[in-house]
């Protein structure tokens, strides 16, 4: 059987499979710690709840919420962010009020504020033992952006919760922030090209 070529409906496919997704989308960002609130973060609670349009997030067993400061963060635009924290040892933070069943990308903000050679497990999930990330710092000035913040995938349960737990490895645990984010979707015109672009094969495959 011939195959005959469309040339505007392949283009069309051609266009479909390369155009891009939407962003991830933060949901929720929360800022812990005793000192200044970092702009566009609700303030979280030090082993209690904080919830910001409906999402709560509830920390629990960690030792205490502090605002040292930092003379490396002076003037950097997320100072108030990465200036205070909550540290503990074994702790948990709870995420509810999600979507059931749904993927979310966590982004964990973690700086010592002046103290070195900390670290921590992280669990989505109970301790089973492997970690989905370590988290360690061995030196904190200058301040080092790209090693504060780390991201994890989980996927929340029937509920719409998500449980994370932290096992120091070091010291102590850092818990400076947390934003929510949802998975990246396709955006409409690229769900409506996909669809022309699978019409282009099916009328290839007819003649």
């Amino acid at each position: 059987m011939k195959l005959k070529y469309y040339p505007l409906l392949s283009a069309i496919l051609g266009f479909s499979l390369t155009a891009g997704s939407t962003n991830a989308a933060t949901v929720a960002s929360f800022d812990f710690g005793s000192g200044s609130l970092q702009s566009g973060f609700t303030q979280g609670a030090f082993n209690g709840a904080a919830t910001f349009d409906g999402i709560a997030i509830t920390t629990a067993t960690w030792t205490a919420a502090q605002n040292p400061g930092d003379a490396a963060l002076v003037g950097n635009s997320e100072e108030d962010l990465f200036s205070d924290y909550l540290y503990g040892e074994d702790s948990t933070v709870i995420l509810s009020g999600l979507d059931n069943l749904t993927e979310y990308t966590i982004t964990i903000h973690a700086y010592a504020g002046g103290d070195s050679n900390l670290g921590a497990d992280w669990y989505i999930g109970t301790n089973d033992g492997t970690p989905d990330h370590t988290w360690t710092q061995a030196s904190s000035s200058p301040f080092a952006a790209s090693t504060a913040s780390f991201e994890l995938i989980a996927t929340s349960d029937i509920s719409g919760i998500i449980l994370l737990s932290v096992d120091n490895t070091a010291k102590t645990s850092r818990l400076n922030g947390l934003e929510i984010a949802t998975a990246a979707v396709p955006e409409p015109s690229t769900i409506a090209l996909i669809g022309l672009g699978g019409l282009a094969l099916i009328l290839r495959r007819r003649n």
